[in-house]
């Protein structure tokens, strides 16, 4: 945090706090997320800087509003960013794109990041670049830190110029790679409350105007594509000229892409675009100036510069070969291995063998921390309604819920989807379903989802997984928590919410397992919409503040003198607790217990019981 508000010098910054810094540097005035990784940590650090610098910051309860909010700002004459992930995009779409017909008075910013190979996501491997055109907006890429915070900067700019706003796009490894950054100056911003909104008669998004304004949109972007052309955001790498080869990238690829022509030691002359709309010309120079007769679009998953290198190839006339995805699958993250072999393909020389992955090396699925109370809330749920219900998924922590032994989620579409598929399959089936749903997810997309559920007269259970934070994307304040930012904040009871709706509700401990077990029994009987509120503080949150306040909490050990070696323990899914194939000895790592006490209760022969010894001695 330090290191992205010094007044000068050079710095090591992740992508994310580059562009917070680039920012900084345009004099933004409001800054709005929904948190989604890869780009979380732009909302997180905008939290814990904006009482130093004046940036207004606000978590949204989800991206269309987080948008909507900076576009207010904007509309007042106020800088604004809006930022989340490419699944955000699509939340937020529906009042983006209109922004466009719009119009802003001040320079706004949308910085997304897509997250080839999902790394950090469960929905779809998505290409969100197409939106840019969808919406008639300028889109820049940068490839490293420095330039998202150079190329964030400039988008405040461009945006004031056109009137509309302006797309930052970003890739994980842009977003989470780090390196040196030279810093500019701070610019004060315009402070809260000083915007103006001025009332205007345009009326840009309805009929008639509507279509006028849409021709003006393609011929800014006509005009656009001329300041392209002559933008110094594109870079050339001088190469060889007799090779008649030569590569095209953009983004987190062109990085590849120069490891690539170092490993194949041949000097391949490089062009990365970093401005949508793509300069034409500038292509055509690149080709002819370097007497390229096959050319290599590298980028990370679609081919959308691919498509617009052939179009600029067949309407320039241009003698040239075309390859991308043809070489290299428009799937999973960008590797410079697989530019290597598409050269070595092309140029028809030796190349390195690309290096696998040995067949021996441990593999697991990714799972819940130690003493999450929604394993808890999972092993409940399965006790007395068995697997042989439908259960609706959803995205949080808990997407871990459809990995064995829990098994408890029967398909994950997006936040919000699980409830409202479940209400579909019930009035296809007539059976009772149950759909898991965050309690970050319940503000963001939830309540319409019961809601609709309730007006329909489903039948279906809604367990509402309430463990006070945005847990996955690192703890964020949401509507329901009573904070925002380390200050307190009203407190929505999500509860009192459901009641009005005119939902059944009840809130549970999960982590007495034998009262929720009961609670479940009786909910399950019940007809209509009814809500279970599974309510107990996330673990990894709970230990933090233990460890803080130096708080003992007690770990567990397994009696070997007691255990039957039923294996019941295991299933429960708790990292913390082993089997010991060879000498068949069931075990808990004390180490990574967090004292939750549900394993105790679930052991059927009274074999796993609280370390008092070793809690006294902590004690001491």
């Amino acid at each position: 945090m330090e290191d992205v508000l010094k007044p000068n010098g050079t710095v090591l910054l992740l992508g994310d706090e580059a562009i917070v810094r680039g920012a900084l540097e345009a004099g933004v005035s409001l800054s709005a997320t929904y948190p989604g990784t890869p780009v979380s940590e732009v909302g997180d650090l905008f939290c814990k800087i904006s009482k130093e610098t004046g940036v207004h910051f606000e978590y949204s309860t989800n991206e269309k509003i987080a948008a909507e909010t900076a576009a207010g700002a904007a509309f007042s004459g106020l800088r604004s960013m809006v930022s989340f992930k490419h699944f955000g995009f699509n939340v937020a779409s529906d009042s983006i794109f209109p922004l466009a017909y719009h119009g802003v008075k001040a320079g706004m910013v949308i910085v997304f990041s897509d997250d080839p190979n999902c790394w950090s996501s469960g929905q779809s491997e998505q290409d969100t670049r197409y939106y840019a055109k969808i919406g008639h907006m300028p889109m820049l890429e940068p490839s490293d830190s420095q330039e998202a915070k150079d190329f964030t900067k400039y988008a405040f700019d461009l945006s004031e110029e056109i009137g509309i706003p302006v797309i930052v796009r970003l890739t994980t490894r842009v977003a989470y790679g780090r390196s040196p950054v030279k810093l500019g100056k701070i610019k004060k911003p315009k402070p809260i409350g000083e915007g103006s909104f001025e009332k205007t008669e345009k009326w840009n998004t309805m009929p008639p105007k509507i279509i006028d304004r849409h021709k003006e949109l393609h011929e800014l972007m006509n005009k656009l594509e001329e300041k392209s052309e002559k933008s110094e955001l594109h870079k050339t790498i001088d190469g060889d000229k007799n090779l008649g080869f030569g590569i095209i990238s953009c983004g987190a690829s062109f990085n590849y892409s120069l490891e690539a022509r170092n490993i194949v030691k041949k000097e391949i002359p490089i062009l990365k675009i970093s401005f949508y709309p793509y300069p034409k010309n500038r292509i055509k120079e690149f080709v002819e100036k370097y007497n390229i007769k096959r050319v290599l679009v590298v980028e990370e998953i679609e081919d959308f510069l691919g498509q617009h290198v052939k179009a600029v190839a067949n309407e320039l006339k241009l003698d040239i070969e075309v390859h991308g995805t043809d070489l290299i699958p428009p799937v999973g993250e960008m590797r410079t291995e697989k530019i290597v072999n598409a050269i070595g393909t092309l140029l028809k020389i030796e190349v390195p063998e690309e290096k696998k992955t040995p067949v021996d090396v441990f593999k697991r699925d990714p799972i819940l921390c130690p003493g999450c109370p929604h394993r808890a809330s999972f092993w409940n749920t399965k006790e007395v309604m068995g697997r042989n219900v439908t259960y609706g998924g959803d995205i949080g922590c808990y997407i871990l819920g459809i990995y064995n032994p829990i098994d408890m989620q029967d398909y994950i579409i997006a936040m919000g989807a699980g409830t409202g598929i479940a209400h579909g399959i019930h009035k296809a089936t007539g059976k009772t379903t149950v759909a898991f749903m965050g309690d970050s997810t319940f503000f963001h997309s939830g309540l319409s989802e019961i809601a609709n559920a309730i007006y329909n007269e489903s039948d279906m259970i809604i367990i509402i997984l309430d463990n006070g934070t945005t847990a996955m994307t690192g703890q964020q304040p949401h509507p329901g928590t009573g904070n925002k930012c380390g200050e307190s904040a009203p407190k929505i009871s999500i509860e009192e919410v459901c009641r009005a709706m005119g939902a059944y509700v009840t809130v549970v401990n999960p982590f007495d397992t034998r009262k929720m077990q009961e609670v479940m029994k009786e909910v399950k009987e019940k007809k209509g919409v009814r809500v279970v509120i599974s309510r107990q503080p996330c673990r990894l949150m709970f230990m933090r503040n233990a460890r803080k306040n130096k708080i003992n909490v007690p770990t567990y050990y397994i009696d070997q003198d007691v255990c039957k070696k039923c294996g019941k323990c295991m299933e429960y899914g708790c990292p913390a607790i082993h089997h010991d194939k060879k000498k068949n000895v069931y075990y808990i790592d004390e180490n990574m217990c967090w004292g939750c006490t549900v394993c105790s209760q679930i052991c059927p022969f009274g074999a796993i019981k609280v370390n008092i010894k070793k809690s006294e001695e902590e004690k001491k």
